[in-house]
């Protein structure tokens, strides 16, 4: 699945998440497909599982051990949408 490969990819660079997000907007918009919330997993370099999520209304919910970082990145890339 192409969405599936970007995300993938999105862990080396950031421009992939925004990719990313672009095609998961044009399938909401042209499609009745509603989405809500977008999960995301994966491993750090220690390799501790890495958990959180987007909801459509703005929450994020990050695991403890990685809030700091995780919503330090999410912030740059809504910042780098209003600046």
């Amino acid at each position: 699945m192409e969405n599936g490969h970007a995300y993938t990819r999105h862990r080396t660079n950031g421009t992939y998440f925004i990719r990313l997000v672009e095609r998961l907007n044009f399938l909401s918009e042209k499609s009745s497909i509603d989405i809500q919330r977008v999960y995301f997993k994966g491993r750090d370099s220690k390799n501790i599982a890495i958990n959180f999520y987007l909801q459509c209304n703005g929450i994020i919910g990050i695991d403890k051990e990685h809030y700091s970082l995780i919503s330090s990145k999410i912030s740059d890339q809504v910042a780098g949408y209003l600046w």
